[in-house]
């Protein structure tokens, strides 16, 4: 190579442990194509990179693998690291363990083909809306989400406004959704994440359901999901009322709280044994 003149050097199909040895040559390549094993790219791009190097002092301008995508953790992805991916073959790069606020970002990458996201309940709970992170990025998600201190909670207007999409990426089992009114039992109950729900609403509307029979009340159909019930609206309430509650056996014990019952002699006396379950 020492007597080759008016011509550049490309160099393709280099292994990285070869990349050394080219940079060191008389004649210096102009371009090397890199083609390793996923393994290997990843493993030097976690470790000392090599890639990294020589991708920044302009000798590697492309990287491919020869057996499937690169996988690498999101901590991975240092400055250095992130330079030597953008000439990385496009879609041939998996992250594992996104944060949900990079998730646009690790998307962007010119070589990202996968993801999985892991973040706390909270952050999660935050980015479950129409129109965020994971509604935009859910077929690029890959598996469930991976979450820590969990459960996910939501109030029950967050979670009637949340992406059916979004939802769809909770692991079963993994959401709690409170402050829930009669009215959208049936609809938080279909959500396939959920873990339990906790139910606020008013004396009547909790007796006019209950009256419907364990067949067609909400609240007794899905009594299993349901961790709590409260009253809303305060004051007392009528005998009826409670005692509507104590005759649901399946939710009696679930009543949150104490409540406080106003009504006459004889309404009490006719209402005693639910006024009792409670």
């Amino acid at each position: 190579f020492s007597k080759l003149t008016g011509a550049s050097l490309d160099v393709t199909g280099a292994l990285i442990s070869q990349l050394p040895n080219l940079a060191g040559l008389t004649v210096r390549p102009a371009a090397v194509a890199v083609s390793d094993s996923a393994e290997t790219i990843a493993a030097d791009l976690t470790t000392g990179s090599q890639l990294a190097t020589y991708v920044g002092d302009g000798l590697v301008t492309a990287i491919a693998s020869s057996d499937g995508p690169v996988s690498l953790d999101y901590t991975a992805l240092t400055a250095p690291v992130i330079a030597a991916l953008a000439v990385l073959a496009p879609d041939s790069l998996d992250v594992t363990n996104v944060p949900v606020a990079d998730i646009g970002t690790v998307a962007a990458m010119p070589a990202f083909a996968a993801m999985t996201v892991q973040d706390t309940a909270g952050a999660i709970a935050g980015a479950l809306g129409g129109g965020g992170a994971l509604e935009t990025n859910a077929t690029h998600i890959t598996g469930h989400l991976s979450i820590t201190g969990g459960p996910v909670s939501l109030t029950d207007a967050a979670a009637l406004a949340a992406s059916p999409t979004a939802l769809a990426l909770l692991p079963a089992g993994s959401l709690d959704v409170t402050g829930v009114p009669v009215n959208d039992i049936s609809s938080i109950a279909g959500i396939g994440a959920l873990l339990g729900m906790t139910i606020s609403d008013s004396a009547s509307n909790l007796q006019t359901d209950l009256a419907k029979g364990a067949g067609s009340s909400e609240l007794q159909l899905h009594a299993a999901l349901i961790t709590g019930i409260s009253l809303s609206g305060g004051g007392a309430i009528t005998a009826a009322e409670a005692a509507a509650i104590g005759n649901a056996s399946a939710v009696a014990g679930k009543l949150t709280g104490s409540i406080t019952v106003s009504d006459s002699a004889s309404q009490v006396d006719g209402n005693l044994a639910g006024l009792q379950a409670l």
